[in-house]
This record gives C-alpha cells, sequence and structure tokens, in this order.
C-alpha cells in the first residue's frame, strides 16, 4: 500500500477536527445542546477520515458522506470497515442537525455515543496516520 503524505495539510484537519472536539467537549460539560453536539462529532469524524484520505493521497470530494469516505478509504485500507455501522449512526446527523424535518429526538446518550464513535475513529486514523 502506497502512503503519500502531505503533512501539513493533513495536520490542517487534524487541527480542524481537534475544534470540533474541544467544542464539544465543552458543550458536554455545560449539557447545552445535544443537537449541536451530534453534529459537531459527526463533523470530527468527518475531517478525520479526509485526513487520511490526503495521508493515502486520495482526492478528497466535496462531501459529507461518511459512508462515501470509507468506501474512498476502504479502496485503500480494510480496517475502515469495522466503523461502518457506527459511521452510518454519525452520518444521519449532518442534514439531519442543520435542517428542519430532519432527525428528531436528539438526546444526551446519542450525543455521548456520537462523541465515543468519534474518539474512536480519531484512534484509528493516529494509529494508521502515526503522526
Amino acid at each position: 500500500m502506497k502512503k503519500i503524505s502531505n503533512k501539513k495539510l493533513i495536520n490542517e484537519w487534524f487541527a480542524l477536527a481537534g475544534d470540533d472536539e474541544l467544542s464539544g467537549e465543552a458543550i458536554l460539560k455545560e449539557q447545552a445542546a445535544p443537537r449541536t453536539l451530534c453534529f459537531l462529532f459527526e463533523q470530527m469524524a468527518e475531517k478525520y477520515l479526509k485526513a487520511m484520505l490526503v495521508f493515502f493521497g486520495v482526492k478528497i470530494e466535496k462531501t459529507h458522506d461518511l459512508m462515501r469516505l470509507t468506501d474512498l478509504i476502504s479502496l485503500k485500507l480494510s480496517g475502515i470497515e469495522k466503523y461502518r455501522r457506527d459511521l452510518a449512526f454519525l452520518n444521519r446527523f449532518y442534514i439531519g442537525t442543520r435542517y428542519p424535518g430532519g432527525v428528531e429526538g436528539f438526546s444526551w446518550p446519542e450525543a455521548e455515543k456520537a462523541f465515543g464513535i468519534a474518539k474512536s475513529v480519531k484512534n484509528f486514523v493516529f494509529k494508521v496516520v502515526g503522526l
């Protein structure tokens, strides 16, 4: 497997994802808005997946679809498949949290589950990318 690393761009994606994580942790601490948390943690996972695409030299599409990003990564790395179900859970929060009529019933347990998934994705990406 050929790894093409653009450390600067990867680190920019990591920084953006880190901002989402810090913001999410602050909201968790204050028990403020589970809808916003779900969105932030979807975004956190998305940005880590995009960093992985940069690492593998795959052109990043303008998409927020975590399943599409997973498909692109799976062309380079089979281990991402174990996250497919969890990423599908997060995937529904991009549009569902942004528009009326989207996903209903945002709850703290969902937000906490979303955070756990996003952290798992982060750890996986860090392990693979090794930066």
